[in-house]
């Protein structure tokens, strides 16, 4: 008897085991649900001042179920169980796609990622979106507003036109003097930047010093000019041209482009630029063929 009932208790165990009562993580579920949960996929990403709208889609099992977590901050989130530690990070919790977020300032470009709920288990987090909504584009997309410097430009550098179809800028780009860039500006009702607004335009895309160091900085003596290395620009390493592509296509790092500002460090002549980490790059005489950008300071 003795012996008939150890061999029934052993035989229970094994057809217990065999049927996965003994493993911890299957008998709660928890480590499967997390498996089973895909990241969210941010498909679009829109803005109208300060309002943005973020749009997400999931799959995998469950995909419809849950809830959702929005992550953002001013600059790159790499930890969301840390997002407070990044530079103005926020977590919007229980939230359904769409859903548009207000935030304080046009100045920031801001970073969102999305994460599923479920059953208590979180899934990872989706790809970061980048958001820069200082831009307006209007003028039936030729043109950008500047809402933090308050600047009307031209996508298209002189000579060049916008297309719509294509997104981009189409033409030949015209070298002139700055007499000549002048008269153009004028015929469009528009002029030709100065220096300190033209390097507004500078984008660093490696955050270093930060997104748009020439909103910090204004033209100054004090400064001892633009060729002042105090004056940012952006850092060695930085994707080049220095200047936010989506906004203003078709410019090249080595693209000279003429400003209406006399020399900034002192000598005679008249500024020039490049968007080669975004930087005064030569000083010459304002009878020299370069390119030009219009803009219309709207202050």
């Amino acid at each position: 008897m003795f012996v008939r009932s150890i061999f029934a208790l052993l035989t229970s165990l094994l057809m217990l085991q065999a049927c996965g009562g003994g493993g911890g993580s299957s008998s709660d579920g928890s480590q499967l649900g997390n498996e089973s949960l895909a990241e969210p996929r941010i498909t679009d990403s829109t803005y109208e001042g300060r309002d943005i709208t973020i749009e997400w889609e999931s799959s995998g099992d469950g995909a419809q179920d849950g809830t959702f977590n929005i992550y953002y901050a001013e600059e790159p989130i790499s930890d969301t169980d840390n997002y407070s530690t990044f530079e103005g990070g926020q977590l919007l919790q229980n939230v359904e796609s769409p859903q548009t977020i207000t935030v304080p300032s046009l100045r920031p470009v801001y970073h969102f990622r999305v994460s599923q709920i479920k059953n208590g288990i979180e899934s990872s987090p989706s790809a970061e979106a980048r958001v820069i909504p200082r831009y307006e584009i209007v003028s039936n997309g030729s043109q950008v507003i500047d809402r933090v410097n308050e600047i009307l430009w031209d996508r298209c550098v002189y000579g060049q036109s916008w297309d719509t179809a294509a997104a981009s800028c189409v033409g030949t780009q015209q070298l002139v003097t700055l007499d000549e860039a002048k008269t153009a500006a004028r015929a469009k009702g528009m002029s030709v930047p100065n220096t300190r607004d033209l390097l507004s335009l500078t984008f660093c895309s490696s955050r270093n010093p930060s997104y748009f160091p020439r909103d910090k900085y204004l033209l100054s003596n004090e400064m001892g000019g633009l060729n002042n290395p105090n004056y940012t620009s952006c850092a060695i390493g930085t994707e080049t041209p220095s200047i936010l592509q989506s906004m203003f296509p078709e410019v090249h790092p080595t693209l000279v482009q003429i400003v209406n500002y006399p020399c900034s460090d002192g000598y005679s002549g008249n500024d020039f630029v490049t968007f080669n980490l975004g930087k005064v790059n030569v000083c010459g005489s304002a009878g020299i063929e370069a390119y030009v950008r219009f803009a219309d300071d709207l202050l």
